[in-house]
Formats: structure tokens, C-alpha cells, sequence
């Protein structure tokens, strides 16, 4: 009788898509026997991923490719709407031939079963109350110390899902901070600080 319901079908064809999806990205990996950054993140359980380093450090390569592995509705924001297109780019090497769609007037990049990775820049301070009431299970802030610390967290509010089971996660990629407006991500890392 279930094979007859169209929401159990639906949720079948969610689940197929879902775990072949898994398959577009892998963490990459080190030659010797310690766990690469990305392999670290991606078992985290925290639902508030902070990744640091230096530059060339394959964040924003962990931003685009984990979301598309493992969430259903995921933004990614860059401060600048100017910088998205490398990001852009990747996203669609990693999905090419997945039966994926991109549409350029909304930098919206679809999957089979539903699943969405969309882009966005939040130029302005207040541009962050656009995406008030828009649910996503998964935010991504690309080189996050650009942004205001009023941006991010104010959006943190609406992480959220309709599917159950959906983990909820906002990933927060960086740099060390060189203007002072991004030394608001001292105080996320202030705790872990003696560690060091």
C-alpha cells in the first residue's frame, strides 16, 4: 500500500538521490595517515562548522562540495556577489554529468530529488533580512571574517528543515581576520584558544 502513496514515493526517490549524491564529493585525503581538514569537518557532529587557514587551503572547495553530499537546501553566501563565480564553477564541476541544472539569473543549481545549492552575496548590512523566513538545513558563509558578525548570526535563526532526519548545519570558511569588523570570529574560537 505504501508503493501506492504518493509521499512514501517521493520520499523514495528523495533517499535514492540523496545517497548518490554522496558520490559527488569526497573529502580529500593526506598521503600519510592523518585525517585531512576536510575528513575532520565532515565527521563533526557540531552543527556549527568553523573552518580556518591559510589560503589555498581547500575551504571553499569543503563549502561548495559537502553541502552538495549532504544537505537538501543549502545557500552559500559570499560577502561581494562579484566573488561567486569561482564558486559557482566548482559547484558545477562537481555535478557535471548528475543530470544537474544551473540557472544563472538566480545562481540556483538544482539536483535530482530537489536538492538545491544556491548562491548569494550579502553586499550590504542589512542585506541578510532578504533571506528572513527562508528555512535552510545547511547556511555556508565562504570566508566568513568579510562579513558582518550581525549578518551571520542573525541568519543562524532560520537553519531548518521540513525533512525529518535533515541535519541542520551552518558551515563558517575563513581566513585570519585583517579588518576589525572580522574579529568577531575570535570570540566563536575564544574557547578552544588555550588548546593551542
Amino acid at each position: 500500500e505504501s508503493s501506492r502513496n504518493p509521499a512514501s514515493a517521493a520520499l523514495r526517490q528523495f533517499r535514492r538521490a540523496a545517497r548518490s549524491r554522496k558520490l559527488l564529493w569526497q573529502p580529500q585525503q593526506r598521503i600519510d595517515s592523518t585525517p585531512h581538514p576536510q575528513e575532520i569537518a565532515l565527521a563533526s557532529p557540531a552543527r556549527v562548522i568553523l573552518y580556518g587557514g591559510q589560503a589555498g587551503g581547500d575551504k571553499s572547495d569543503f563549502a561548495v562540495g559537502y553541502p552538495l553530499r549532504e544537505h537538501h537546501a543549502t545557500t552559500i553566501f559570499r560577502r561581494q556577489g562579484i566573488q561567486l563565480p569561482d564558486l559557482i564553477r566548482r559547484a558545477k564541476a562537481i555535478t557535471e554529468g548528475f543530470r544537474s541544472g544551473f540557472n544563472g539569473q538566480t545562481n540556483l543549481l538544482t539536483l535530482p530529488g530537489g536538492a538545491f545549492l544556491e548562491f548569494a552575496g550579502l553586499n550590504e548590512p542589512d542585506d541578510w533580512m532578504k533571506w528572513k523566513g527562508r528555512r535552510r538545513d545547511c547556511w555556508v558563509f565562504d570566508e566568513a571574517t568579510e562579513f558582518l558578525r550581525s549578518q551571520v548570526f542573525s541568519l543562524f535563526g532560520w537553519l531548518g528543515s521540513s525533512i525529518q532526519g535533515q541535519r541542520l548545519r551552518a558551515i563558517l570558511t575563513f581566513n585570519p581576520p585583517t579588518t576589525p569588523e572580522g574579529e568577531w570570529i575570535n570570540e566563536l574560537l575564544a574557547p578552544w584558544m588555550h588548546l593551542l
